[in-house]
């Protein structure tokens, strides 16, 4: 599957409740593109996104903001002309990530550092002190270690649909 394949995925079906269907048909291509940018960014303004997102013109940035206002997801900082985020929504592939301060991280991260952190303290609380391997231990590690596999690519492969 491509990048924009998963643009419109929307795995948190539950949320549907708070996020209206329009911002699902709406927010996609290069409106997510700016929204996204600017929720990893304090403020930017129309020649920056221009810019750092290898928009043609402004105008196609203009077109883009004036669509993300009306939504009522950014406005204008009057002071500085720039554009900042006032309403955050989780929809297509920004639902498979958290925001952790200006960063977009994805989720499954920190179910991976979970288990690194689990099988670590089992190791060194259950198996060193003990020095003797059963049966239950090499299938306990062999399957946390499938699971971390899996994990680490799922992660990697959710860090490259980041819209930016």
């Amino acid at each position: 599957m491509t990048k924009q394949d998963f643009y419109n995925l929307d795995s948190h079906k539950n949320m549907s409740k708070t996020i209206s269907s329009g911002y699902q048909e709406n927010l996609q291509g290069k409106t997510l593109r700016i929204y996204s940018y600017l929720l990893t960014h304090t403020e930017a303004g129309i020649r920056e996104l221009q810019r750092n997102l290898g928009l043609s013109s402004s105008n196609v940035v203009t077109h883009h903001i004036k669509k993300l206002i009306e939504y009522g997801l950014i406005k204008q900082n009057s002071e500085t002309n720039k554009y900042i985020v006032v309403k955050e929504v989780k929809i297509g592939v920004l639902s498979l990530y958290t925001r952790f301060g200006r960063y977009l991280i994805p989720k499954n991260l920190f179910l991976l550092t979970f288990f690194c952190t689990m099988t670590l303290m089992y190791i060194a609380l259950i198996i060193v002190p003990n020095g003797i391997l059963t049966h239950g231990d090499l299938f306990f590690l062999s399957s946390t270690i499938v699971g971390v596999i899996f994990l680490i690519k799922s992660s990697y492969d959710i860090w490259r649909l980041k819209p930016l």
